[in-house]
């Protein structure tokens, strides 16, 4: 679960429990408590999961030797660079707009995602944790390529 996932379900959880609390009659009480005590334990034992990534594989990229290069993106270095120019000059990805949170992908980090997926159908997973992105994301360049 995400970081805000499990936020909003803690305040769901709360939120019922001080409304259950303000509603109850002193009949239900005692049933009340009980499940109120539940409540309370399933809070203390939900934990944020923390997700291990490889972090700077961009920058490792250009260190690769030609042939590493090719054979993770099936296009040689020269033929990479006339795709990125020409995407960078067709205003791909322009639309895009930063609104927190990661930065937005440059054209290259898009192209590379692209053509490590389409030369080698590696699944969506991998390519997140590679170039440390969420599996929707990856989807989504993956999508409007």
């Amino acid at each position: 679960m995400g970081k805000m996932t499990d936020r909003r379900t803690i305040f769901l959880l709360l939120s019922q429990y001080v409304f259950n609390d303000i509603e109850s009659s002193s009949d239900e009480e005692d049933d009340l408590e009980l499940q109120n005590e539940e409540m309370l334990a399933f809070i203390g034992t939900t934990a944020i999961e923390h997700h291990p990534r490889q972090v700077g594989y961009l920058n490792l990229i250009p260190l690769y030797s030609d042939a590493d290069f090719f054979r993770h993106f099936r296009v040689t270095r020269t033929t990479f660079q006339y795709l990125s120019v020409y995407l960078q000059n067709s205003s791909f990805r322009s639309q895009v707009i930063f609104h927190g949170g990661f930065e937005p992908m440059t054209v290259n980090e898009t192209l590379y995602i692209n053509l490590q997926y389409l030369g080698n159908q590696g699944s969506m997973r991998l390519l997140a944790d590679k170039f440390n992105r969420t599996e929707s994301t990856i989807c989504n360049v993956i999508d409007e390529f």
